[in-house]
């Protein structure tokens, strides 16, 4: 075979192979991905089966006896958030969500197999929303929970968490979704990561915060998960924002899907935390 028709041949063969197999990937992911969750959420679930449940238009709320006086505050914060955040998200979930009230921290972090180290009033997990009861971290009567869990609780957090995961089917790191659960708690519940944060002159290096978030000081990969976010929202727009999500959706990587919606390499993001003389917006 002529040399040159043989380079053509292999570079032909390559190109095939591209256009055919790495569509075939992306689909593969795409369904394997919400089987696997699914799985976790039957895992998750089937675990707390002695639990009450609530349905609701969105919801399922599964709760012990001894929560049932505080379940409607519980419905109230879940739907009111919800509305605001598909609002936000341009985005319904197809099934409703599963929300699990745990009367101990124990309980939660024993079914969700969190180490006990990594502290936490709520966590999202396979599918499932998941809070301690806040009768266990507020104190007062009825209208003091009330009044707190709606202002300040893990709701907004994790419900976002739940729909990043829904869009993107998994396909983010871990800071990703951090950053846009904060940006949603700095949105619609006023709360800033981190505001006395005010210096970050030396950024965690993308690559790390990507590969490593957990090893980092929790601190500063919160903070510059937030700041990130933030400045994507505010300097490219809500609606790039959702076209990332949509882009990891569809199978393709991260880098990837920031250098096609935002034009940019991904390291340049660190630049959303920086002001021009090395310190970092607020």
């Amino acid at each position: 075979m002529n040399k040159k028709i043989k380079i053509v041949f292999v570079i032909s063969a390559a190109l095939f192979f591209l256009v055919m197999v790495l569509p075939v990937q992306q689909a593969l992911y795409n369904v394997s991905y919400p089987v696997y969750r699914n799985f976790q959420q039957s895992r998750i679930v089937s675990n707390i089966s002695g639990y009450l449940s609530r349905e609701t238009e969105n919801f399922t709320i599964r709760y012990t006896l001894g929560d049932g006086d505080i379940v409607d505050m519980v419905e109230e914060a879940a739907q009111q958030h919800f509305i605001e955040i598909c609002r936000f998200f341009d985005y319904v979930p197809h099934s409703k969500i599963e929300i699990i009230v745990y009367p101990s921290e124990r309980e939660m972090y024993a079914n969700l197999r969190m180490p006990p180290e990594q502290r936490a009033i709520g966590a999202y997990h396979g599918g499932t929303v998941n809070i301690i009861s806040p009768k266990l971290w507020i104190d007062g009567g009825y209208d003091d929970i009330r009044k707190v869990f709606l202002a300040q609780g893990p709701v907004v957090h994790e419900i976002t968490h739940y729909i990043v995961d829904d869009m993107a089917k998994g396909n983010f790191p871990v800071w990703f979704t951090e950053g846009i659960s904060l940006y949603m708690d700095y949105s619609l519940l006023g709360f800033e990561w981190a505001p006395g944060l005010e210096h970050i002159s030396e950024p965690i290096p993308m690559d790390e915060l990507i590969m490593y978030f957990d090893r980092q000081d929790e601190v500063l990969a919160y903070r510059q998960s937030f700041l990130i976010v933030k400045g994507i929202v505010e300097n490219y727009g809500r609606v790039r924002l959702l076209d990332i999500l949509k882009e990891l959706g569809s199978g393709a990587d991260f880098k990837s899907a920031i250098r096609d919606i935002l034009g940019m390499e991904v390291y340049m993001l660190n630049d959303a935390v920086r002001t021009p003389d090395g310190g970092a917006e607020n």
